[in-house]
């Protein structure tokens, strides 16, 4: 929970000191954890390609993001589309948004499994099946950056 509240608060501060409005904590919560996807996401990529030597990394990486993917429900009450990216949508089509969470979680879990067994182009082939549940997602719900 502090680990949480401080990952805010840097991204809060940041926000200020380059003259932007503050986010509201829950958005400035939501984009921390999904710069944090990203970047395991390019870390994985990274290993699956060949292009760092740190295969072994390939376990935690994916199981963080699994660990990021099961906590997506929690970061998307109803009423925090302000600040953020996350589009309306999202609560009106709840039951689809929750699909697509779900589709995410089980790709992640697929990755932590190919992560596991080593061979970089089964973590390639799961790495690739993220992305494709991230750009799903991100295609109905993923709004412009707020001004």
């Amino acid at each position: 929970m502090a680990l949480s509240a401080g990952l805010a608060a840097v991204t809060a501060g940041s926000a200020a000191a380059q003259n932007q409005p503050e986010k509201p904590p829950i958005a400035a919560y939501r984009s921390s954890t999904m710069n944090g996807i990203q970047s395991h996401m390019g870390a994985i990529r990274a290993i699956a390609s060949g292009d760092v030597t740190w295969s072994g990394h390939a376990v935690g990486h994916a199981e963080a993001l699994n660990a990021l993917a099961m906590s997506l429900s929690d970061i998307f009450p109803e009423g925090t589309a302000e600040g953020s990216r996350a589009k309306p949508e999202i609560w009106q089509n709840w039951s689809d948004f929750q699909s697509k969470i779900s589709g995410f979680q089980s790709a992640t879990e697929a990755l932590v499994h190919a992560a596991h067994g080593g061979d970089r182009a089964a973590i390639g082939e799961a790495a690739q099946a993220v992305g494709q549940t991230c750009r799903g997602c991100h295609t109905d719900y993923r709004g412009p950056a707020p001004n």
